[in-house]
Protein backbone atom coordinates (compact mmCIF):
# COMPACT_ATOMS: atom_id res chain seq x y z
CA UNK A 1 0.00 0.00 0.00
CA UNK A 2 1.27 3.29 -0.91
CA UNK A 3 1.41 6.40 1.93
CA UNK A 4 -0.09 9.59 0.77
CA UNK A 5 1.48 12.53 -0.64
CA UNK A 6 1.26 14.35 2.70
CA UNK A 7 2.49 11.45 4.30
CA UNK A 8 5.37 11.65 2.33
CA UNK A 9 6.17 15.37 2.22
CA UNK A 10 5.96 14.98 6.21
CA UNK A 11 8.45 12.41 5.86
CA UNK A 12 11.15 14.22 4.02
CA UNK A 13 10.57 17.10 6.10
CA UNK A 14 11.41 14.99 8.83
CA UNK A 15 14.71 13.41 7.09
CA UNK A 16 15.78 17.12 6.29
CA UNK A 17 15.25 18.07 10.08
CA UNK A 18 17.41 14.98 11.31
CA UNK A 19 20.04 16.15 9.23
CA UNK A 20 20.07 19.45 10.21
CA UNK A 21 20.51 18.81 13.76
CA UNK A 22 23.20 16.12 12.71
CA UNK A 23 24.94 19.16 11.09
CA UNK A 24 24.47 21.10 14.16
CA UNK A 25 25.96 18.21 16.39
CA UNK A 26 28.97 17.86 13.77
CA UNK A 27 29.48 21.69 14.03
CA UNK A 28 29.47 21.93 17.45
CA UNK A 29 31.81 18.70 18.11
CA UNK A 30 34.15 20.05 15.33
CA UNK A 31 35.07 23.28 17.85
CA UNK A 32 35.06 21.06 20.85
CA UNK A 33 37.91 19.29 18.40
CA UNK A 34 40.46 22.07 18.08
CA UNK A 35 41.19 20.98 22.00
CA UNK A 36 40.26 17.29 22.34
CA UNK A 37 40.23 15.51 18.93
CA UNK A 38 41.15 12.28 20.74
CA UNK A 39 37.91 12.33 22.65
CA UNK A 40 35.68 13.74 19.80
CA UNK A 41 37.20 11.00 17.12
CA UNK A 42 36.14 8.30 20.25
CA UNK A 43 32.80 10.11 20.51
CA UNK A 44 32.04 9.93 16.55
CA UNK A 45 33.22 6.64 15.69
CA UNK A 46 31.81 4.65 18.80
CA UNK A 47 28.71 7.00 19.65
CA UNK A 48 27.47 8.87 16.88
CA UNK A 49 28.14 6.65 14.16
CA UNK A 50 26.29 4.01 15.77
CA UNK A 51 23.44 5.96 15.95
CA UNK A 52 23.42 7.16 12.54
CA UNK A 53 23.40 3.42 11.40
CA UNK A 54 20.39 2.97 12.99
CA UNK A 55 18.72 5.94 11.37
CA UNK A 56 20.26 4.33 8.12
CA UNK A 57 18.31 1.13 8.80
CA UNK A 58 15.18 1.99 9.97
CA UNK A 59 14.80 5.21 7.07
CA UNK A 60 14.74 4.14 3.51
CA UNK A 61 16.40 6.49 0.81
CA UNK A 62 18.51 8.36 3.14
CA UNK A 63 21.09 8.90 0.70
CA UNK A 64 20.16 12.29 -1.05
CA UNK A 65 20.07 13.95 2.57
CA UNK A 66 23.27 12.59 3.90
CA UNK A 67 25.54 14.10 1.18
CA UNK A 68 25.05 17.20 2.71
CA UNK A 69 26.23 15.65 6.20
CA UNK A 70 29.33 14.26 4.73
CA UNK A 71 30.43 17.30 2.97
CA UNK A 72 29.78 18.98 6.44
CA UNK A 73 32.53 15.79 8.14
CA UNK A 74 34.67 16.58 5.16
CA UNK A 75 35.07 19.82 5.71
CA UNK A 76 34.56 21.18 9.23
CA UNK A 77 35.26 18.19 11.57
CA UNK A 78 38.07 15.98 9.82
CA UNK A 79 40.43 18.82 9.11
CA UNK A 80 40.34 20.11 12.72
CA UNK A 81 40.19 16.46 13.97
CA UNK A 82 43.04 15.70 12.05
CA UNK A 83 45.06 18.69 12.29
CA UNK A 84 45.23 19.36 8.50
CA UNK A 85 43.96 22.25 6.32
CA UNK A 86 41.97 20.23 3.95
CA UNK A 87 41.34 16.48 3.29
CA UNK A 88 41.81 14.86 -0.35
CA UNK A 89 39.47 12.87 -1.66
CA UNK A 90 41.69 9.89 -1.70
CA UNK A 91 43.27 10.40 1.98
CA UNK A 92 39.24 10.58 2.99
CA UNK A 93 38.53 7.29 1.62
CA UNK A 94 41.54 5.69 3.58
CA UNK A 95 40.22 7.43 6.04
CA UNK A 96 36.80 5.49 5.81
CA UNK A 97 38.51 1.94 6.08
CA UNK A 98 38.44 0.36 9.28
CA UNK A 99 41.29 0.33 11.75
CA UNK A 100 42.18 -3.12 10.95
CA UNK A 101 42.83 -2.36 7.12
CA UNK A 102 44.72 0.96 8.10
CA UNK A 103 42.19 3.57 8.13
CA UNK A 104 40.65 5.18 11.13
CA UNK A 105 37.05 4.09 10.50
CA UNK A 106 35.08 7.19 9.74
CA UNK A 107 32.71 6.00 7.20
CA UNK A 108 31.75 7.65 4.34
CA UNK A 109 27.88 8.41 3.75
Amino acid sequence: MEASSGNQDAFKSYKKKLVKKWITQIEIISEFAKTEPQTVYFWFTHGWVHKLNYFLSIIPDFSDELKVLDETINQKLLPVMLRRNCISEDERKLFSLSRKLGGIGIPIF
